[in-house]
């Protein structure tokens, strides 16, 4: 292939006749990949307006596909994060490619479980299709192309991940993969080159606009191709992985254009410095777990090896336990260890198996634990740390390999020639597909063994919702309890973190306060946090709320004790007819409210609580919040960490900042504008305060700087140097003493 040459000239498309033998293979992959997720998952007999998974992680994808259905893309979403709106942009999840498919589905259904459910099982359709055709533009027979298919539409990966991770949805992972040989192979070995550097593109501006982690190793697959397939010095040999990586990477930035608008704009959101480079080392691949067969592979010797596996309890055993390559995939990564070992001898492996080989190698030093990923993790930037994730581009090669071995024996079927080691091969092919797609099947398990369950807690909520949309007036806005975080995973008594979203899904024109993604909402949740029964009540009336819905999983008394504090005069509660939701009319309580307070007041009260004030970010250097026994909040940080501060508004703000610092280990120094601070060291709490003037829509940052070593806390890895707790800060209204509001003190 030669990419001086005119694209359209190396692109040789097929006649009516092989359009039509493709359409009806496409036809016929889809019915089998259709008919055996319907067999596995028993879709003839639920209600697949129920999400198949609805439980964690599926809940946060839930919540943009309802985003994208009711405010029509998923940048803002109106009817979340009340009393403001949920910044859906701020949030790294731009799967655009995904939403805008989702979208063309809505026309069909605006039914946020039934749209997840169908793309979800379309992209298993995809796979299918793309392996398909990747497999076949390698010059594999079409049969086993089809079988590749199969075997890759239903990957213990991809059935593992299933809704949860819908944003890891792999169908154009092939047509990169394919793309990547070419680069390697310079077009040998593969049987329409040009079309393939089509396709491939088309494939980069898809995954481009989809999510970051496939476009990153994608970018990084192509640049290792390269380098395998350079020869002499000819640079313009790299003409075709130069526009690749262009493509891809324009396309991502495109795409990930909206969040950092956002960032800029609004600032970080709260907790999103939570990666760190040493993950990678938890979240990449092991080989051990990759050739590992399912636990309930019904050959005795598999089952009892995965079974002994499970019960080793070997270390950082997590999401990395998806990254099975299968029976199939195994076999495949041993084929290719095998040539790697024969590579020394002249013209042992053919391209396109060299490349494959190659690019497979490369992959497996990439994301195994301990691997060239963790490096790029220490030395560029923490943000893709789930390494394993890449093992659908290992797969696929691994699949190929394997595929390969079998075509060359089965070579003799294509001149007429049939003998016993021809249908030998033949025979061990068919039931090694059929063996190896059973295996993977199995995984399935990690839906069908919480479907029904999940099934049901959906018409539940359902139903329990349409009740409480009869006794609220439209728009009415509920504030959600017990508070959490977001997007770090949380856990309070038996609640999940993402168990707020349930409600939001099955509305029509109700408004909720759950996520706190933004400076603005986590500053009022804060402040709403630190406030009891009647104060509790009134300030969630001046914020706009009509009513309190309560979670009780989230209280070890089922929230009785919460209720009894919040059921003050005015407030009756909504009976919705579910156990496990307790919700509270704020109605009478509100009009009682506004009548005591007066028209101007009640405005006042509620500009305090909810207007423009001076936010504060905390960012590189600081670990999460956390919370002493006696309710007093705190951050620990490294030797050096800073915090923005940030004035939202288009005025002038005068702001009190105060906190109090721990430098058990040493002397440390706090500087800014306005802000210049030695902190001597000690156990102490040492109190900090400054008055600050920030101009509108200014940023200003705050360095915490020590040079003294971290203190000893065994078993915990993280490095502590000083502490910071018992922080406020306070936004000056008019009429009001700064002076004495920041208790005298400016330093």
């Amino acid at each position: 292939m030669n990419l001086d040459v005119p694209l359209h000239k190396q692109t040789r498309l097929g006649g009516a006749g092989e359009l039509a033998r493709f359409a009806l293979a496409a036809l016929f992959l889809a019915a089998v990949i259709l008919s055996l997720i319907t067999w596995r998952l028993d879709l003839l007999h639920y209600n697949l307006r129920a999400p198949l998974n609805y439980a964690g992680d599926t809940l946060s994808q839930l919540l943009y596909v309802k985003g994208l259905l009711q405010d029509g893309w998923t940048g803002t979403i109106t009817h979340l994060s009340a009393p403001f709106t949920y910044p859906g942009a701020a949030f790294p999840l731009q799967t655009s490619t995904d939403w805008m498919l989702m979208k063309v589905m809505s026309v069909f259904s605006k039914d946020p479980g039934l749209l997840l459910n169908a793309f979800w099982l379309l992209t298993l359709v995809m796979n299918g299709w793309s392996a398909a055709y990747a497999s076949w533009q390698l010059r594999l027979p079409a049969a086993l192309s089809l079988a590749n298919g199969v075997l890759y539409a239903f990957l213990p990966y991809g059935l593992m991940r299933n809704l949860a991770h819908v944003n890891l949805v792999f169908y154009v992972v092939p047509l990169l993969c394919l793309l990547a040989v070419v680069i390697a192979s310079r077009g040998e070995g593969v049987r329409r080159p040009g079309q393939a550097v089509v396709a491939g593109l088309a494939a980069c501006v898809l995954q481009g606009f989809d999510y970051v982690y496939y476009s990153f190793f994608a970018a990084a697959l192509f640049c290792l191709a390269a380098l395998i397939g350079f020869r002499g010095r000819d640079l313009r040999q790299l003409k075709l992985p130069v526009l690749a990586v262009a493509v891809l990477s324009i396309c991502t930035a495109i795409n990930l254009f909206p969040g950092l608008q956002s960032w800029k704009k609004d600032g970080l959101p709260p907790e999103m410095s939570y990666k760190l480079p040493a993950e990678a080392e938890v979240y990449g691949v092991k080989l051990r777990r990759m050739i590992l067969p399912q636990v309930a592979n019904p050959v005795p010797f598999l089952a009892a090896w995965a079974e002994k596996d499970l019960n080793a309890n070997f270390p950082d055993e997590n999401e990395n336990t998806s990254a099975r390559l299968g029976i199939y995939g195994a076999l495949g990564l041993l084929l290719i260890l095998v040539s790697l070992l024969r590579a020394s001898r002249k013209s042992a492996v053919e391209q396109p198996m060299r490349a494959i080989t190659g690019l497979s190698l490369a992959t497996f030093l990439f994301i195994t634990v301990g691997g060239l990923g963790a490096v790029f993790n220490l030395l560029v930037s923490p943000d893709i740390r789930a390494y394993n994730r890449f093992v659908v581009f290992l797969d696929f090669f691994c699949i190929v390999a394997l595929s390969m071995g079998f075509a060359r024996g089965l070579a003799g079927l294509g001149q007429g020639r049939l003998n016993v080691r021809t249908m030998a091969c033949g025979i061990a092919a068919a039931a090694l597909v059929v063996f190896s797609l059973h295996d993977q099947l199995l995984d399935t398990v990690v839906l069908t063994a919480t479907q029904r369950q999940g099934e049901r807690e959906a018409a539940a909520e359902r139903q329990a919702v349409a009740t409480l949309e009869h006794a609220l007036p439209p728009g009415t806005a509920l504030l959600q309890l017990p508070f959490f975080g977001y997007p770090i995973n949380y856990h309070q008594h038996e609640m999940d973190s993402y168990d707020h979203v349930r409600p939001y899904l099955w509305s029509t024109s109700l408004k909720w306060s759950w996520p706190s993604f933004s400076l603005p909402h986590r500053a009022w949740q804060d402040t709403m946090g630190e406030l009891k029964g009647k104060e509790f009540v009134d300030a969630a009336i001046l914020s706009g709320f009509g009513a309190i819905w309560i979670d009780r999983k989230g209280y070890a008394d089922g929230g009785e004790q919460l209720l009894k504090s919040l059921t003050v005069d005015g407030v009756r509660r909504i009976d919705v007819g579910h156990p496990r939701y307790a919700v509270l009319d704020l109605a009478e309580a509100a009009a009682s409210l506004r009548s005591q307070l007066g028209q101007a007041e009640f405005a006042r009260r509620a500009d305090l609580l909810i207007g423009p004030k001076v936010n504060a970010n905390w960012l590189d250097g600081f670990y999460a919040e956390e919370r002493r026994p006696d309710g007093i909040r705190f951050h620990w940080s490294k030797k050096h960490a800073f915090m923005e501060l940030r004035n939202p508004g288009d005025e002038p703000m005068t702001a009190c900042i105060a906190f109090d610092v721990v430098a058990p280990t040493g002397p440390m120094r706090i500087s800014g504008k306005e802000m210049q601070r030695e902190v001597a060291g000690g156990m102490a709490p040492q109190r900090v305060s400054a008055l600050l003037h920030m101009d509108p829509r200014e940023v200003r940052r705050i360095d915490f700087a020590s040079q003294s070593p971290p203190i000893v806390a065994p078993g915990d890895p993280r490095s502590m140097v000083f502490t910071v707790m018992s922080f406020d800060l306070a936004t000056m209204r008019k009429g009001s003493n700064p002076a004495v509001a920041c208790n005298g003190q400016n330093n």
